[in-house]
């Protein structure tokens, strides 16, 4: 595998894995009773970008990579995203943000 394909494949799995957490934290957070910043509550347009980065990495893995690659995105980004969120607590906001904004950029950028 070339570096550009290792490349593509960290930006599907990553943009997977931000969407997940600035889709899911809100609810995630107050079940265990952690702060919810401004920016992820509600429902805003972080949460609006952060879907359409979830649902583009989905279909870029399908598109892009061997069919098979779908399943590692899902189970590698639940699982990267889920870890981040219990180590990170709080914390974790921001990098989810960060996080959306610099794969919804370097999506069209580095895939297509």
């Amino acid at each position: 595998m070339t570096d550009a394909g290792l490349l593509k494949e960290l930006i599907i799995v990553l943009g997977f894995t931000f969407g997940l957490i600035t889709t899911s934290y809100e609810d995630y957070a107050l079940a265990r009773r952690w702060p919810v910043g401004e920016w992820l509550s509600g429902t805003g347009k972080i949460k609006i970008l952060g879907f359409m980065v979830l649902i583009g990495s989905v279909i870029s893995s399908f598109v892009i990579t061997p069919w098979w690659f779908v399943f590692i995105t899902i189970g590698l980004g639940f699982s990267i995203g889920f870890t981040l969120s219990n180590i990170l607590k709080s914390g974790v906001q921001f990098i989810a943000i960060i996080g959306s904004i610099a794969c919804f950029i370097a999506a069209p950028i580095f895939l297509w």
